[in-house]
């Protein structure tokens, strides 16, 4: 007796419907393919045998399927079985033992905040990605002391972002001993851009022109993230949101640098309070199935977006635009 034959998806890639067009993700290998609607139109009605399948569409595409579930198989995308229940889907939870996952601080010549206090306290939440914006001269000498809290610390990346000037570069050499987990990227205006007589142990990234303080959004095909990770966070929380806190050089705590809403100020307010704050967590929850125009987007488990949302007639929506309509499929 002839087996009966399915057609399955790894366990790793994807389906994803969008609007007009639609995508599979291959999270292993932190790929993604375009495949049109009806494509996935099968895909979600594939828990039968491929025979069966094809009478669902009164046999109308029966080369097609064919044609398509071969060339998802030469992708390494699927496989054809006589026993798909010993294949289960993705395990789709996200778990996190930190509470905070990603701290920007912006400092500029009037910050007036304990600098190590505050690194102390994101070193306690267990802050995985610290980014710092340095838009004016500060004192580097408090910065170097207090980064050395993070010396024996669970965070794993810290940026520094500045304006060049040149006592920077001279305490450069201090910090990088103190962390090899900094990346510095430097934006400078003067000839010293190409000044080969600039002599550090590391690589410096250089940017020609200033740090600019502008923070509108532009999302990007190249900053897609498709890996298990992300996709599980994507699919229960706001990628840009969750758990991700900003302090302006005032000291104001805010969930991103350019919202409106502040959860107080750093002088007087605990980060950890600030994480469980209503509104707090609510912003992180926001993901795009929930977000209007996002949800209909075949990026959204790939898309990282710090927009502030907005409730209009009970919809949510992004306040910054995306530059992708998922409608037309065409980017402005």
């Amino acid at each position: 007796m002839e087996k009966k034959q399915y057609f399955k998806l790894f366990a790793s890639c994807i389906p994803v419907k969008g609007a007009k067009e639609s995508i599979i993700m291959d999270l292993e290998r932190e790929k993604w393919y375009d495949i049109p609607n009806i494509l996935l139109d099968v895909l979600d009605k594939n828990d039968d045998t491929i025979d069966n399948l094809k009478i669902k569409f009164k046999n109308k595409y029966d080369k097609g399927i064919d044609t398509y579930f071969q060339s998802l198989v030469n992708n390494e995308l699927g496989f054809f079985t006589s026993n798909p229940t010993m294949f289960p889907d993705i395990n789709s939870d996200f778990l996190s033992p930190y509470k905070l996952s990603t701290a920007i601080i912006i400092l500029e010549k009037s910050f007036n905040f304990n600098l190590k206090k505050v690194f102390k306290e994101i070193e306690e939440l267990g802050c995985q990605s610290l980014q710092i914006r340095i838009y004016s001269t500060i004192n580097y000498s408090e910065l170097l002391e207090s980064l050395k809290v993070f010396s024996n610390s669970r965070l794993k990346i810290i940026e520094i972002y500045s304006d060049y000037y040149k006592d920077f570069i001279n305490s450069m050499n201090e910090i990088q001993l103190i962390d090899s987990r900094l990346f510095w990227y430097l934006f400078d205006n003067t000839t010293l851009y190409n000044n080969q007589s600039i002599k550090t142990p590391y690589k410096i990234n250089w940017f020609k022109g200033s740090l600019t303080k502008l923070n509108s959004e532009k999302i990007n095909k190249n900053n897609f993230s498709c890996n298990i990770n992300f996709f599980t966070e994507a699919i229960n929380y706001n990628v840009g949101l969750n758990r991700k806190i900003c302090i302006t050089s005032n000291g104001d705590i805010k969930n991103y640098v350019n919202h409106n809403h502040t959860f107080g100020n750093i002088s007087n307010t605990m980060l950890s309070d600030v994480l469980e704050n209503d509104i707090f967590s609510q912003n992180g929850n926001y993901h795009n199935n929930t977000i209007e125009k996002c949800r209909d987007c075949q990026y959204r488990y790939m898309c990282l977006s710090n927009s502030d949302i907005k409730i209009i007639n009970n919809k949510k929506h992004k306040t910054d635009d995306c530059n992708f309509n998922p409608y037309t499929n065409e980017w402005k």
